[in-house]
């Protein structure tokens, strides 16, 4: 039988994406947050343009080298507060409750101070700058 109303359809269709989404191998759930503890665990591990070509950092090796390192890109409270954004996304996309959308919201904020936090700590390095321009 057919849905009535447009809110059921609404409703319907909603919960068809929000289980599409949950279970495509392309999305990010769940989390891997063993492999991103394993690789911060490896200090100084090549991050970023031209990895594996380019060793070192710029100015340090006199090629011009612009590679970065894990560190510069995520930490351990990025690795951990993410870990809790993506479990709360989860538990929304299963059950959009007004509790579900306040604890996502709370680890949204969490993950963005997080990434504050990190950026504040890195001495003016401006990772983005990194990337190469096409012309």
């Amino acid at each position: 039988m057919p849905p009535e109303t447009y809110a059921e359809v609404v409703d319907s269709n909603r919960r068809a994406l929000a289980q599409a989404r949950l279970s495509d191998p392309d999305e990010h759930f769940p989390y891997k947050h063993a492999v991103v503890t394993e690789l911060l665990a490896q200090p100084g591990l090549p991050m970023g343009p031209g990895v594996p070509e380019h060793q070192g950092r710029a100015g340090t090796d006199g090629a011009g080298d612009d590679s970065r390192t894990i560190e510069d890109y995520m930490s351990p409270g990025i690795a951990d507060a993410s870990r809790d954004y993506i479990d709360a996304q989860a538990a929304y996309l299963e059950d959009p409750s007004d509790a579900n959308q306040d604890a996502y919201d709370a680890a949204r904020d969490r993950l963005l101070a997080a990434r504050l936090d990190h950026r504040s700590n890195r001495d003016g390095l401006v990772v983005g700058a990194a990337a190469r321009r096409a012309g």
